[in-house]
C-alpha cells in the first residue's frame, strides 16, 4: 500500500481506493463491506448440478418445462433485446440504464472477441430473461443480468445461469465470480449461495490524499434516497438520464 501512495502522490491524486483481496490490508479500516461468492467450476457441470440446492434444480426443471429456451446470441438484435430487459431491471432498482453505446461496445470490443456470451431466456419467442458472462484466463464473471418481471414464476433466471455455468465448463474456465453483494441484500446472497459458491467478505479500503489518512464508513450501505423516485419514471426518461449522467453516476 506504500507504494500505491506514493505513486498517487507523485500523480497528484485525490484518493486511491482498493476493491480486492489483498493481503497484509486486513488491518486497515474498511471505507465500504460487501460479499463475494465464486464458484470453483472444474468438478463439470453435471457434479455441479448435484450440488445445487434442491429449489434451484426445481426452478431450473419448471423453467424446461414451461417451455423456457436458453440461447447464446452475440448478435446486435440479441443485444437489443438484451437493452430492453436491462432498462426495465434497471428500473426497478431505482437506477438509469447504461447508455445503449455501452453494451454496443463491449458487444464489438469483449463479446465478439470471444471474451464473452450474452444468453437470452426465451419464452414463445420474445426474451424474457439475459445474462452476460465474461471470461479471461480460466476466470469468469457474471457481469450483467437482466429480465422481465411478468415472467418471473417460470423461473427463466436459473436456467439461464445453468446454462451459462455449463457454457463455461465447456470452454474449460475454472471459476466463476458471481460479483458483489451488499450486505443488506439477503436475497440476493442467499441466490448466490443455492448455486454451491463460496462467500467472502470483499473490503474496499480508501486513502485521502489530502488528509492523508484511511477513510471509514459504515459497514452498512444505505440504499440511495432517488432510487424509489426514478423507480416509478418511465423507461425513456431514465434512458436519456443515463444517458447524460453515466458517466457520472453509473
Amino acid at each position: 500500500m506504500t507504494q500505491v501512495i506514493s505513486l498517487a502522490e507523485s500523480r497528484r491524486w485525490e484518493t486511491v481506493e482498493i476493491r480486492a483481496h489483498v493481503p497484509g490490508m486486513g488491518h486497515l479500516p474498511a471505507s465500504a463491506e460487501y460479499l463475494s461468492h465464486d464458484l470453483d467450476l472444474t468438478a463439470g457441470e453435471e457434479s455441479l448440478f448435484s450440488r445445487y440446492r434442491s429449489n434451484v434444480q426445481r426452478n431450473i426443471r419448471k423453467a424446461e418445462r414451461e417451455g423456457i429456451v436458453v440461447s447464446e446470441d452475440n448478435t446486435a438484435h440479441g443485444l437489443r433485446e438484451f437493452y430492453r430487459l436491462n432498462c426495465l431491471t434497471r428500473r426497478e432498482h431505482g437506477l438509469p440504464p447504461q447508455p445503449l453505446r455501452f453494451f454496443e461496445n463491449l458487444r464489438a470490443h469483449v463479446l465478439e472477441e470471444g471474451f464473452g456470451t450474452l444468453l437470452l431466456a426465451r419464452y414463445g419467442g420474445k426474451a424474457v430473461a439475459g445474462a452476460i458472462f465474461l471470461h479471461f484466463a480460466g476466470k469468469a464473471v457474471y457481469k450483467y443480468g437482466a429480465s422481465d418481471r411478468r415472467h418471473q414464476e417460470l423461473r427463466p433466471n436459473n436456467l439461464i445461469f445453468r446454462e451459462g455455468i455449463r457454457d463455461l465448463c465447456g470452454k474449460g474456465v475454472r471459476t466463476l465470480s458471481f460479483g458483489r453483494t451488499d450486505l443488506h441484500h439477503e436475497g440476493l446472497r442467499q441466490f448466490k449461495l443455492s448455486w454451491g459458491a463460496t462467500e467472502k467478505t470483499l473490503r474496499y479500503v480508501k486513502y485521502d490524499m489530502p488528509s492523508r489518512s484511511y477513510l471509514s464508513t459504515k459497514k452498512f450501505q444505505e440504499a440511495n434516497p432517488f432510487e424509489c423516485t426514478l423507480s416509478k419514471l418511465p423507461v425513456p426518461v431514465l434512458r436519456l438520464i443515463g444517458h447524460i449522467a453515466y458517466r457520472h453516476v453509473g
